[in-house]
């Protein structure tokens, strides 16, 4: 287990709002998942409700929560063991939850030496009060070693705690422990930045009269290419390879210093488009769909 300080560079990107992406999830090699009342996941009971499975929570799709059964507690651990090969994190992404609807939580990422959990270090915490907004943070500090926002390498025992003076029952959506890749600069040639789509069906009476059923409303489309240094061929490779060759969800967050709340769940076209423009630069294009549900209508 350890922890490294993101790079000035890093840093200044967020300050100076330029994309990221998030591709990998290091909660999606866990070995061991439960949602406990007490802080032992070892030996702590699984309160997983039997139709609400974690998985769902790593599954990449907002819409589909886990719960934990009826149990009454003032305090709820969704806990994970990722095993010995886990994949660095640096933000935290919740969406899908119902901590606003509850009132009153604190929610906060901790990790611990152990199963036990005897031991623990909180990396971030949160009161949402009446919000069910996604929660996006860019900043995973260790007070202990540093404010600095940092990179935890090997952090196998993790968990989201939740706690309330009185008893409630959570529900999450999403939970990512994610790698962030950052783009040095906004889109140069961004096309229809406010374009969104709607899916209908549309019924035509015989009686001339056209009827449209609403599928979905909202969806964000985005557009754009960039032109990179060739030193930043790792950082669009790698996001590549996370997100499966573009065939699986990746976190897009167009400003992660003034709007986290917007961050979005995206799929790209399955193919990468970073031609060579000149002998030390490419471009990059991304063609980028929203998933439901948008979060421009939440």
């Amino acid at each position: 287990m350890s922890a490294a300080q993101l790079s000035s560079t890093e840093l200044s990107y967020v300050t100076n709002d330029k994309p990221m992406l998030v591709a990998s999830n290091a909660l999606e090699s866990a070995e061991t998942e439960k949602w406990l009342t007490t802080a032992n996941l070892s030996s702590g009971t699984d309160r997983t409700l039997a139709n609400h499975p974690i998985s769902r929570a790593r599954d990449r799709f907002n819409h589909l929560q886990t719960k934990p059964d009826t149990t009454s507690a003032s305090t709820w651990y969704l806990a994970f063991d990722l095993g010995a090969s886990v994949a660095d994190f640096d933000c935290l992404f919740i969406s899908g939850h119902n901590f606003g609807t509850i009132g009153g939580l604190t929610v906060s990422l901790e990790i611990g030496t152990d199963a036990t959990f005897g031991s623990v270090t909180e990396l971030y915490t949160t009161t949402p009060g009446s919000s069910n907004k996604r929660i996006f943070s860019v900043d995973l500090a260790d007070t202990g070693i540093s404010s600095v926002a940092l990179r935890h390498s090997g952090e196998r025992y993790v968990r989201l705690k939740m706690t309330k003076g009185s008893n409630f029952t959570p529900a999450v959506g999403e939970l990512w422990l994610g790698r962030r890749r950052h783009l040095p600069f906004q889109f140069e040639r961004e096309t229809d930045d406010l374009r969104t789509a709607s899916e209908i069906v549309s019924f035509n009476s015989r009686s001339g009269v056209v009827t449209n059923y609403v599928m979905s409303r909202g969806q964000q489309r985005r557009s754009g290419t960039v032109i990179l240094e060739t030193d930043y061929e790792s950082t669009v490779t790698s996001f590549w390879s996370e997100c499966e060759q573009g065939t699986k969800p990746f976190l897009f967050c167009a400003k992660p210093n003034s709007a986290l709340s917007d961050v979005q769940l995206m799929n790209q076209d399955p193919e990468l488009s970073f031609p060579l423009v000149g002998p030390n630069h490419r471009e990059l294009s991304l063609n980028m769909q929203e998933l439901a549900p948008f979060v421009g209508l939440e």
